[in-house]
């Protein structure tokens, strides 16, 4: 009978190690499949920000290289205009007749008169001259006494 429960025991001891294990080694094969996709995103992320940075890098370049095209191209039309117009207003760089201007300089004049100029749209509706304004014009307020704010309106009486 001793032999039996030794039997017992040993059986039950390795059939739970069995277990165990089993477990165990599923834990760790779905831990390891976790670093290696972990590993391949922080890859595909370090990737990502390198194509970021080449994109910003490509795109400053770009724009360094359309300003100094622009300057050369505005130098190429300031020396054209000196040297090929007989215009008074090449005699002088182009950029002072733009950024420095003077009594010399031609300046651009609307064709628009004044009193019929566009103006921003207001908030409320202009009213002619004869009309009635919305708030009489004789009202009065001198200080925030003069408003008696302690008494609430009274609603309108409706009469049938």
């Amino acid at each position: 009978m001793e032999v039996f429960i030794a039997l017992v025991a040993l059986t039950i001891g390795a059939v739970a190690g069995f277990i165990a294990g089993r477990i165990w080694s599923v834990r760790h094969d779905q831990t390891a499949a976790l670093t290696r996709q972990l590993d391949a995103t922080h890859a595909e992320y370090s990737q990502y920000q390198n194509q970021i940075d080449q994109h910003f890098h490509k795109t400053a370049e770009l724009i360094n290289n359309l300003t100094h095209t622009y300057s050369e191209i505005h130098q190429h039309l300031s020396e054209g205009a000196q040297r090929l117009s007989k215009r008074t207003l090449a005699k002088t760089p182009i950029e002072q007749n733009f950024l420095q201007p003077n009594e010399t300089t031609p300046t651009l004049e609307s064709k628009v008169p004044l009193n019929n100029a566009i103006e921003a749209p207001r908030d409320y509706a202009p009213k002619n001259n004869n009309e009635p304004r919305t708030l009489p014009e004789n009202l009065a307020v001198n200080s925030p006494t003069d408003l008696d704010t302690t008494t609430p309106p009274r609603p309108p009486t409706h009469r049938h």
